[in-house]
């Protein structure tokens, strides 16, 4: 038995594309995953703030300040993968996200949430 029917020469682009509709059904997880996330690395940044225990925003602007103005040094303590890192130098440079800290053998931009602790 043979069946004879037309064949189609032009098919549209959007006929032979479809929808994924398997997005849909996972957004909502994705989000919540997200804010899940993005709620426990602010818990921890939360966390390693109050363990320093000088976490004042305008006590470390002035610390950052007066060593850019008068060329002093201060002692910074970063937070890292293998625990804590001290590091003595002098600011030269201010952004809105990291500092510019220079010592006797090393150059280095250092971000806000990298430090643990700020002292003269």
């Amino acid at each position: 038995m043979k069946i004879d029917w037309e064949k189609p020469r032009r098919v549209s682009v959007s006929d032979m594309l479809y929808p994924d509709r398997g997005m849909i059904k996972w957004h909502g997880f994705i989000l919540s995953d997200h804010n899940e996330v993005m709620a426990f690395e602010q818990a921890v940044l939360e966390a390693a703030a109050e363990e320093s225990g000088s976490h004042d925003p305008d006590q470390w602007d002035g610390l950052l300040r007066q060593s850019l103005d008068d060329r002093r040094a201060i002692r910074v303590v970063l937070w890292t993968i293998q625990g804590t890192q001290e590091l003595i130098g002098r600011v030269q440079s201010l952004g809105a996200t990291r500092f510019l800290l220079i010592g006797e053998d090393f150059r280095r931009w250092i971000d806000y949430l990298e430090v643990a602790q700020l002292s003269p």
